[in-house]
């Protein structure tokens, strides 16, 4: 089976959890006999893989590539990472919920790693597959985990000194976690010291994390600490020295959904685990603390959860939750189940046959890429009248001069694609960029009237955002109307559009 990744950078790849979920699972599928790339929206040129998984690409390109691949009979399928989708009264996620609306009519599957997601894909529909498939951790070595806890007990009895690590990113641009979290539980990491530890908290997170508001909160902590900044290296350092894991987990919706990456990262280092909240990593209960008192109480008898005698249990667990090629293998039988007949060996690849074009219409804020992708891709991409930037579009919405609704110019290109019943009403416009276009007035086609025109044009920017919602549903209907075998993508990366799709009373809209 030929598998291709699709990330949205380069960069992406050297996240944490992109580095954790994806090259942990490469190689057991490589040594499966199973063939793994990853490509960039940037550079996907040709549908030449049995299977498309796309992971953090909200952006109108990733719906254009996966109804392509959708109509070339791949199988197209979405890793879910964070919950960004049911917080439905949030405009500032409103453009994650807009993607996968649109996206999971194109998909066969969504791949997730934890259970808490089930419900949340079930809303965007009822019957799409969901494979859950935990991260996987990076090796296990008994042998090495032995000499650890050798190692770090004897440091412990003798110092009496407890080090305490938290690590992980900080902060999130839309939900209070990382460091906000640590602030908010770290009052139950106090109990250690009444064991006759002395505690030393270390924390180490993403640079962007320590804010002055963020670092000031810290001081509810009430055993000493120091922060660091993250790196690979330093972390791995960092579980080497410490003694104990605090993971504290909130309950909001982002949270529960979390993989238990974390905690399988401190087991190979052969640190205890503190994890107080939500119970994010039941699955490991048995060798894990949901109290500071019992682990003191277990420290102080030099009895922890995780020490030589509870290996084995440890090691059962970890290739239950978190084996890699146990992952990798369940991955394919999943992936087997869902189109078998498309994924041999043998199958030349294929390319969609001639179909309609993808159209891209493009709202306040797009870009010049989006733009040159849907180009590329042979499809159609349209300027809005909120649309700023002035390139060679195929299609343009604008005003009409009694402001009562939108004219439509369409390129000579554009044109040739028209439903049979608009070719009388598309008549010469003149040149634009040195090209012919042809117009389609408000007159000829009265879907394009609008009521809140005037508001749209006004000079206003809360009467351009209030207006918002109405036209881009009449510039979609007309779309439709005017090609009916083309899906239609809207491109737009302005919070405020996404946020007046929710505060709009009007109803809700489809944005990407």
């Amino acid at each position: 089976m030929k598998i291709c990744i699709v990330i949205p950078s380069e960069r992406y790849l050297n996240n944490a959890g992109a580095r954790i979920r994806y090259q942990r699972l490469r190689a057991p599928l490589v040594e499966a006999g199973h063939k793994v790339s990853v490509s960039t929206i940037e550079a996907f040129r040709k549908l030449d893989h049995d299977v498309y998984l796309f992971s953090k690409c909200y952006e109108a390109t990733s719906l254009i590539i996966a109804r392509r691949a959708a109509q070339a009979g791949k199988i197209v399928g979405v890793d879910l990472f964070d919950d960004y989708f049911s917080q439905y009264d949030n405009g500032q996620t409103q453009r994650f919920r807009s993607w996968l609306q649109e996206f999971v009519p194109n998909a066969d599957f969504v791949l997730c790693s934890t259970p808490a997601f089930i419900d949340i894909v079930r809303d965007y529909d009822p019957k799409l597959p969901v494979h859950i498939m935990g991260d996987s951790f990076d090796s296990f070595d008994i042998e090495k985990l032995k000499r650890l806890l050798n190692a770090k007990h004897s440091d412990l009895w003798a110092t009496k000194t407890l080090r305490v690590a938290w690590y992980g990113r900080g902060d999130n641009a839309l939900f209070p976690v990382g460091l906000a979290d640590l602030a908010a539980f770290g009052s139950h990491l106090s109990a250690l010291q009444d064991y006759g530890f002395a505690v030393r908290l270390e924390v180490m997170t993403n640079s962007e994390a320590m804010t002055g508001d963020a670092l000031a909160s810290l001081a509810a902590v009430p055993v000493p600490f120091e922060v660091h900044e993250w790196s690979e290296a330093d972390e791995q350092a960092l579980l080497e020295r410490s003694h104990v894991v605090f993971l504290p987990v909130s309950g909001q919706s982002f949270s529960i959904a979390k993989s238990l990456n974390r905690c399988t990262t401190a087991f190979s280092s052969g640190c205890q685990v503190l994890s107080v909240g939500y119970p994010l990593y039941e699955v490991f209960d048995s060798v894990i603390y949901r109290d500071a008192r019992t682990l003191g109480d277990d420290l102080a008898c030099k009895q922890p959860r995780l020490r030589l005698e509870t290996l084995e249990r440890l090691q059962r667990l970890l290739h239950l939750h978190a084996d890699p090629v146990a992952g990798a293998n369940n991955l394919i039988a999943f992936l087997e189940t869902l189109a078998p007949s498309t994924t041999t060996e043998s199958q030349e690849p294929q390319e969609p046959q001639q179909a309609a074009p993808v159209i891209l219409l493009n709202g306040i804020a797009s870009t010049g890429l989006i733009h040159k992708f849907v180009r590329r891709q042979k499809g159609l991409s349209v300027a809005s009248p909120f649309t700023v930037t002035n390139v060679n579009y195929d299609v343009r919405f604008e005003w009409n001069a009694a402001c009562t609704g939108l004219d439509v110019l369409l390129s000579e290109n554009a044109r040739g694609h028209l439903a049979e019943p608009f070719m009388p009403m598309a008549v010469e416009h003149g040149m634009i960029n040195e090209f012919p276009f042809y117009k389609i007035a408000q007159e000829s086609l009265p879907e394009l009237s609008l009521d809140v025109a005037f508001l749209a044009k006004s000079a206003s920017p809360s009467g351009k955002y209030a207006a918002y919602q109405d036209v881009i549903k009449v510039m979609k209907t007309v779309l439709q109307m005017l090609f009916p075998q083309s899906a239609c993508v809207v491109a737009e990366l302005s919070k405020a559009a996404h946020r007046a799709a929710v505060d709009n009373p009007v109803g809700p809209l489809e944005l990407q």
